[in-house]
């Protein structure tokens, strides 16, 4: 007996039975297409007719309440006879007002306080902010009523002042 040949052939069909056994073992795994069973006939079923008994329900004896008269006397209210009042049509005649062009103001006088251009400080920003280009605002805080009747503000002239030449003019257009 040659075993050498024995030991292969064994071998083999070894490997090849184990190699069967997996794919069957894999094919069993799988998720086979089953069909859904066909519907289950449901037969006709006659139901008889059901008689229910009536229920007798006895009179309950509710007491009878009493409730008293009460007397409201009545309140005469006088008629109010208002007037009517006839208001005339008023014809206001139309108005014809002029375009104006109003001028940007700026003060050119505090643009050298602040280090900038005077035509970089609009008066509401002189008037509402703090600080303007790191600088503090003397005129920051001021209500405009005391504002209008200072002529200088920490020694720089006043720009909102009532009684400064030219001030808030409008030019000839």
């Amino acid at each position: 007996m040659n075993f050498k040949k024995f030991a292969v052939t064994t071998t083999m069909a070894g490997a090849l039975g184990l190699g069967g056994l997996g794919l069957g073992a894999g094919a069993a795994q799988a998720d086979p297409f089953v069909p859904p069973p066909p519907p289950i006939p449901v037969p006709d079923v006659n139901l008889p007719d059901v008689n229910v008994p009536s229920v007798n329900v006895p009179d309950v004896n509710v007491p009878s309440v009493n409730v008293p008269d009460v007397n409201v006397p009545s309140v005469n209210v006088p008629d109010v006879n208002v007037p009517s009042v006839n208001v005339p049509d008023v014809n206001v005649p139309s108005v014809n007002v002029p375009d104006v062009n109003l001028p940007d103001v700026r003060f050119p006088e505090i643009g050298d306080y602040f280090r900038v251009p005077p035509a970089d400080i609009a008066p509401g920003q002189l008037k509402n902010s703090p600080f303007i280009n790191g600088v503090p605002n003397p005129f920051y805080g001021i209500p405009p009523g005391q504002l209008k009747k200072m002529p200088t503000v920490n020694g720089l002239v006043n720009p909102f002042f009532d009684e400064a030449p030219g001030h808030w003019t409008i030019p000839e257009s």
